[in-house]
């Protein structure tokens, strides 16, 4: 999802907050491979002070740079022109969201804030209710969960009528599966979609994934219920609508 999302020039430079320093780091190699030509590192509070300074100062000097971060990454380090915060957890509390995505956009120009969420929480909090629901002004429910009154929104997806709920890669895992049920396991269905070298249909249409990546997606059909899997043969299908 990373990936996609900051495919474009125009949504760099970038900041990717995680929830841990390994994550971090995961991210980090995973999106440098795929993305060899653009400039990423990380940064948590595991380096040392002079590596911390080092990479704050290429961030800040870099336009297209893209930084995997944990919350270690402070509000004093002043980049004005980031133009994409991504969070890939849910951060504890609406003050800490509203912090960290406040680092983009200091310029003044649009800025996009992203939070992914990977399939149900297992506990929900009051972030993960805010972003699941469908009916009422993401800004407008932050700024209540800080007691303050809602502003003019910029733009969230319910305000501009541009909800996203199916998550990225789920329609090709799913097509794959019902054009041809039962024909797939779940490393093979992963093999299928992420080769580009064959001429099937649905083949490599997840190419620019990780091949774990891959693998995490089925399974998180599979614990939704969204595809079942045959308990001898491990084979894989989506149950009748």
């Amino acid at each position: 999802a990373v990936n996609t999302f900051l495919s474009s020039p125009e949504s760099r430079p970038a900041l990717v907050f995680c929830p841990t320093r390994r994550t971090c780091e995961t991210m980090s190699a995973h999106y440098r491979e795929a993305n060899p030509t653009i400039p990423a590192s990380f940064y948590h509070a595991g380096l040392s002070k002079a590596e911390r300074r080092e990479r704050e100062s290429w961030f800040i000097e870099n336009s297209e740079a893209v930084l995997f971060a944990t919350n270690a990454f402070g509000m004093g380090v002043d980049k004005s022109d980031i133009r994409t915060v991504i969070h890939t957890y849910a951060p504890p509390d609406a003050l800490s969201f509203l912090q960290e995505s406040g680092r983009g956009g200091r310029d003044g120009k649009h800025c996009h804030s992203l939070f992914l969420l990977q399939g149900p929480p297992s506990a929900p909090s009051l972030i993960t209710t805010i972003f699941t629901q469908t009916n009422t002004c993401i800004r407008a429910l932050l700024l209540k969960a800080l007691d303050e009154e809602g502003q003019h929104c910029s733009g969230c997806d319910v305000c501009d009528h541009t909800v996203f709920t199916k998550r990225e890669g789920e329609e090709a895992i799913l097509n794959a599966l019902r054009y041809k049920p039962f024909s797939y396991t779940t490393v093979t269905l992963m093999n299928h979609l992420a080769d580009d070298t064959i001429r099937h249909r649905h083949s490599g249409h997840l190419s620019s994934w990780q091949r774990s990546e891959i693998i995490e997606a089925i399974g998180l059909l599979i614990a939704e219920g969204k595809i079942r899997r045959l308990k001898r043969s491990g084979r894989l299908f989506c149950p009748l609508r």
